[in-house]
């Protein structure tokens, strides 16, 4: 694989991909608990024994909701010699710095996403694409995860070692997107939503992945953006006190880090409104100038500098401001998938044929 991101294949029931995903990533995956533990119990001011409290709420949850995946994270934390509680708290930590614990959540978060569809694209092509903003370490530790059941379905997410689900696209066409959304509500009764993402990779149309996305109550707020390969697509905007959806208007989906829902938007919090709002503008402006969207206009989109306050490709400024970690595009119909790793206005979109990679 051409790229600085470890690509990390596994096959088998849940829990013998979690065992080899655990110990193909040890390292990693103990790099990355170094520097979620570390961030946690700095933003919330707690130790991680008061932490684990909070960690095992979210273990009752996905043992109710979700076993078989609760089972691949056992077989993680068996692969990497490490705890359950340590992977379900990797697989939690943004619910653990949302704002409802002592304030303490990360407010400057920068994710853009973009669904394009046949009927505003060069040659019928179908976009999906995002930037993917968090702090600067987690570049140390973003894999690409290959999942094989071994009885037909398969997907690939990039994410974080000891991560069992981001944004990602799976062989039945489906791709899922996500973006925070800052909203200082909390279920803890809910579903975390590393684990709502992985419903969505494991579902095998847009469809049953909506439906798989809802069947249980949320933890926290976030929009994820669901597409496939037929040409359907939806944005979700999930909160723990009510979800909106959204359709393509005009053969568009854009979303960044704010409701659009007007019946949701009472509770957001408005710390980064404006420059959600500016990246917002930013996307539609750009892609309405070009009627026929061409795969090179959607590189270009995530290369942004026209608000040097509000940008899309986001450097950071100081050590725990977020930036741009990576930008993926999938192209639905063809089955290609484009991943940038670092900045995007100083790194290629490296180019993969899912239709090799799925066999």
């Amino acid at each position: 694989m051409n790229t600085k991101i470890p690509y990390i294949k596994v096959t088998g029931d849940n829990w013998e991909r979690g065992y080899s995903h655990g110990s193909q990533c040890t390292e990693l995956i103990r790099r990355n608990l170094e520097i979620c533990k570390s961030l946690c119990c700095y933003m919330r001011k707690i130790s991680w024994d008061r932490l684990l409290v909070d960690v095992k709420r979210f273990r009752k949850v996905i043992c109710k909701y979700d076993w078989d995946l609760y089972k691949e994270m056992e077989g993680i934390a068996s692969g990497a010699g490490l705890s359950i509680d340590d992977i379900i708290f990797l697989n939690v930590r943004t619910e653990l710095m949302n704002a409802v614990w002592n304030k303490a959540s990360l407010t400057k978060e920068g994710c853009t996403s973009v669904y394009a569809g046949t009927e505003r694209t060069d040659n019928n092509k179908i976009y999906m694409a995002q930037t993917w903003d968090w702090i600067e370490d987690s570049k140390e530790v973003i894999i690409m995860l290959h999942s094989d059941d071994r009885k037909g379905h398969q997907f690939i997410t990039v994410t974080e070692a000891g991560i069992i689900g981001s944004m990602g696209i799976n062989n039945k066409g489906v791709a899922v997107l996500l973006n925070y959304l800052p909203i200082s509500e909390l279920n803890v009764q809910g579903t975390p939503y590393h684990i709502l993402l992985r419903r969505a990779l494991d579902s095998q149309t847009m469809l049953e992945a909506q439906c798989n996305v809802i069947r249980s109550p949320i933890a926290f707020a976030l929009n994820i953006m669901i597409a496939d390969s037929n040409g359907k697509a939806i944005d979700m905007e999930l909160t723990a006190k009510g979800i909106d959806l959204h359709y393509p208007e005009r053969d568009l989906l854009v979303h960044t880090n704010h409701l659009l829902s007007q019946r949701l938007k009472v509770r957001e919090v408005k710390a980064l409104y404006l420059q959600s709002n500016m990246r917002l503008k930013t996307v539609y402006e750009q892609l309405y100038s070009n009627y026929s969207i061409e795969l090179n206009h959607v590189k270009q989109l995530f290369t942004n500098h026209t608000h040097k306050t509000f940008e899309i490709c986001k450097h950071a400024i100081n050590k725990n401001d977020a930036c741009t970690v990576y930008t993926v595009i999938f192209e639905l119909s063809e089955q290609k998938f484009y991943l940038s790793y670092g900045l995007p206005c100083q790194n290629e979109f490296i180019s993969y044929d899912l239709k090799e990679l799925f066999g």
